[in-house]
């Protein structure tokens, strides 16, 4: 489904591009580029899990929840980042709005 997703994000930028918008595409190249990571990274381990049931093989097993650590640490740095730009938007609205507040 992420891949779907990521595939039609790809065509929309693509048609912004070609009717010369390409500047309204950087967000939605963004989110792909932050997308694909998690993506590979839950094929990764649904691969290893899978050949860990199916063989019932605990060095597979290990790998396929490496890949889920991987993929819950760059969720959680990812979750990090996004917080401390909501608190700097809001810091800057809120002293934004206090200084024209100001003026009037």
């Amino acid at each position: 489904m992420g891949a779907i997703f990521c595939g039609l994000l790809l065509i929309l930028s693509l048609y912004f591009i070609f009717n010369g918008l390409a500047i309204v595409t950087l967000p939605y190249l963004l989110v792909i580029a932050l997308y694909i990571y998690p993506i590979l990274k839950s094929l990764g381990m649904k691969k290893h899990v899978d050949a860990a049931i199916a063989s019932n093989n605990n060095e597979e097993l290990a790998q396929g929840l490496g890949e889920l650590k991987g993929l819950a640490t760059f969720m959680g740095v990812l979750m990090i980042i996004a917080l401390v730009v909501v608190v700097i938007a809001l810091i800057v609205t809120i002293s934004t709005a206090g200084s024209l507040m100001r003026m009037i």
